[in-house]
């Protein structure tokens, strides 16, 4: 994190959880945010012509900007596949993205990902090598009853961001334009 933004974030208290602490953040507003996967309708995502696992092809759909954050899950296609990495896409443009496979075996099915109803944790979305996504998947799959309750961890008004501690360590500050943004990842 650059030293410019440590000067506009506000961290609030936490509300902690077992091990985990939840800290809400607020930060400056921003103008003209872009729209998310979250909100339907505002991409395509599909294999490339000549599909490889670690890309996709994404076009926006929307009047607006669209961002496509790290850890958005894209689910169908060849495989499921996790962003590495957030990208902004304009309307009518084409990108290719970089993902990871987030599912072994797999390589079937059509051109067509449904995006915007899940994201990947923290331990998942990394720039990481393709054989340890897997592993963190599997690490995943085993300690998911662990887990803490986080109900009643709603957004404060104008909240855009949340860091998370757990055994007092911060391991994930997660920033957002808006409200709306955080809401929806």
């Amino acid at each position: 994190m650059t030293n410019h933004l440590n000067n506009q974030l506000h961290v609030g208290a936490g509300e902690r959880r077992g091990a985990l602490t939840v800290f809400p953040v607020w930060q400056p507003r921003t103008v003209g945010r872009p729209v998310t996967l979250a909100e339907v309708g505002s991409v395509m995502v599909e294999e490339l012509a000549q599909p490889t696992v670690p890309k996709l092809q994404v076009s926006g759909l929307s009047e607006k900007t669209v961002l496509v954050l790290e850890g958005d899950l894209m689910l169908g296609g060849q495989q499921n596949r996790v962003a590495i990495g957030s990208t902004l896409i304009g309307r009518g443009q084409t990108v290719e993205i970089d993902v990871r496979c987030v599912e072994q075996e797999r390589w079937s099915g059509d051109r067509h990902h449904e995006t915007g109803r899940e994201r990947a944790s923290a331990l998942v979305r990394s720039r990481t090598d393709q054989h340890e996504v897997w592993r963190r998947v599997a690490v995943e799959r085993e300690t998911r009853g662990a887990s803490v309750d986080v109900t009643g961890l709603e957004p404060l008004p104008g909240q855009s961001g949340v860091l998370i501690a757990v055994g007092g360590v911060p391991v994930l500050l997660e920033l957002f334009a808006d409200e709306e943004m955080l809401a929806a990842a």
